[in-house]
Formats: C-alpha cells, sequence, structure tokens
C-alpha cells in the first residue's frame, strides 16, 4: 500500500468506480482512514453484510400497499423480495420504485420488482461491489456456499466502513460553538433534493455557490452534468453523495455524509 493514505483513498475510490479519474487525492487523512482503506481492501463480503438474521424481505405476491407499511416501519429504502421462502430471492424492491406507483398500490411487489445481484459471502468485498457497479446497482444479495441467503451488502456499507471512525467523534476545531446544529447532526444524513443550497449550508456548515442551481439536487447535478441514478455514489471537494431516488428529470433524495479533512469547507 501506499505510503500517502491520500492517494490511497484517491485510488481505492477510482478502483471501484466511486469518484473520476481527475478527482484530486485527499490530504492529511487520518491512520484511522488509512487502516479502514487497507481493511476494506483486504475485506471479504461476509465480514461487512448485513446478516440474515437482520434482513427484511416482503413477497412478490405482497401487495405494494403492504410493502410500503414494510418500508415504513423497517426504514430501509431496497428490500429483497421473496417467493415463499427466504432462500428463494427472486427481486429487489426500491422504495423510490412505490413512490412513483402510489396510484397503483393494488399491484403486486412482482409487478415493479427488479432483477436480483447475487454475489458470494467469500467474496472480496472490492469485487463484490465493483460487480455491483458495472450491474449499475448498489445492492446485493449474499449467498452462502450452498446457495441459501447469508444476508445483503451494498453501497453503503463501504461507505460506512470507509469512514465509520469519523461518525463518532468529537466535532473538530472548525466545529466550534457557532456550528452546533452541523456538529450534532447524525451522519451520514439523508436529504430531499429540493432542500434549497442555502439551508443546506447552514444546516451542514457548508459554503457551496451556484448561479444557476438553487437546491442541493440541482447542485449536484450541475457538477458531475447529469442526473445520475439511485446508488450511484460522487465525491464532491471531500462531500460524499449517493442518490438515494430519482426520476427521469431530476434527484428526488440524496444521502450525504462528509471525508471530515480540515481543509475543506
Amino acid at each position: 500500500m501506499d505510503d500517502d493514505p491520500g492517494s490511497s483513498i484517491s485510488r481505492l475510490l477510482k478502483r471501484l468506480n466511486i469518484i473520476g479519474e481527475k478527482s484530486a487525492p485527499a490530504d492529511n487523512v487520518s491512520d484511522d482512514l488509512s487502516k479502514n482503506i487497507k481493511y476494506l481492501l483486504e475485506a471479504d463480503v461476509y465480514s461487512l453484510m448485513v446478516p440474515r438474521a437482520q434482513v427484511c424481505t416482503v413477497n412478490a405476491s405482497d401487495s405494494l400497499q403492504e410493502a410500503a407499511r414494510v418500508v415504513y416501519e423497517s426504514g430501509y429504502l431496497r428490500l429483497p423480495v421473496e417467493e415463499d421462502k427466504m432462500d428463494n430471492i427472486v427481486g429487489v424492491l426500491y422504495a423510490s420504485d412505490i413512490f412513483s406507483r402510489l396510484h397503483e398500490l393494488h399491484l403486486p411487489v412482482s409487478a415493479i420488482m427488479r432483477p436480483p445481484i447475487f454475489v458470494k459471502a467469500d467474496d472480496k468485498f472490492e469485487e463484490a461491489i465493483r460487480h455491483m457497479r458495472q450491474s449499475r446497482v448498489s445492492f446485493a444479495v449474499v449467498l452462502d456456499e450452498y446457495g441459501g441467503v447469508d444476508g445483503v451488502v451494498s453501497t453503503e456499507d463501504f461507505i460506512d466502513v470507509l469512514f465509520d471512525d469519523f461518525y463518532e467523534d468529537a466535532p473538530s476545531k472548525e466545529a466550534s460553538a457557532k456550528n452546533e446544529t452541523a456538529a450534532d447532526t447524525k451522519m451520514p444524513a439523508l436529504i430531499e433534493a429540493d432542500t434549497e443550497l442555502d439551508e443546506f449550508n447552514e444546516d451542514f456548515n457548508t459554503n457551496f455557490e451556484s448561479e444557476s442551481v438553487e437546491t442541493i439536487g440541482g447542485y449536484i447535478s450541475d457538477k458531475i452534468g447529469k442526473i445520475g441514478e439511485t446508488g450511484d455514489v460522487y465525491e464532491v471537494q471531500g462531500h460524499i453523495f449517493e442518490i438515494t431516488a430519482h426520476d427521469q428529470r431530476r434527484i428526488i433524495q440524496i444521502k450525504y455524509s462528509r471525508i471530515p479533512y480540515p481543509e475543506y469547507n
């Protein structure tokens, strides 16, 4: 591994197709983050997945109304779809797809579920994430050696492990008393993409500016040059944005976290 952790993290994110090749390397990355990078490069899917006992599913024959209730109660935005038993996963249900069918909640889950992607528990995590990115999905079902469901894994697991030590750290010197709102905000945070840019800056102590857009969703689209798709993850000046819901015209919801480098605002 490169001795420069800033170079290492940039290289890792590029290898997993999470940031562009032209993104600048990060400086002053802590030892904890460097250790997390090394761990991710060596880890298998089993060590990072959400285990079977914690996985919430819906049945293919359930109505969208029933599935919406499960989404609300569980808090999960993606649910494996089973047919009769958990070891027979036939699809994945995205909460965003339910929201786009609110006038058709009588339909069965099977009508809008997406094809599932499967990875093996003993696959290297890096390989699994790359496969998911190539398939343009952010969620996969993990199988054990016998073909049974062992758990699920997502691109969020990569982000959570990579920056885990920082979510629980005390605020830095830059996050002084005047920034208590930002310091106390739970990270990562789910944000509606139509949030005004000024409001986002105030809530998270950022200074994003644009003369052409007014919302955080518009700002992200402007920076990446496209709308993006659900599951896409982008790094913008030390800030991580994952698109958690979108339609053909705009980003609807994002998950926001940040790389806590002192040089970034």
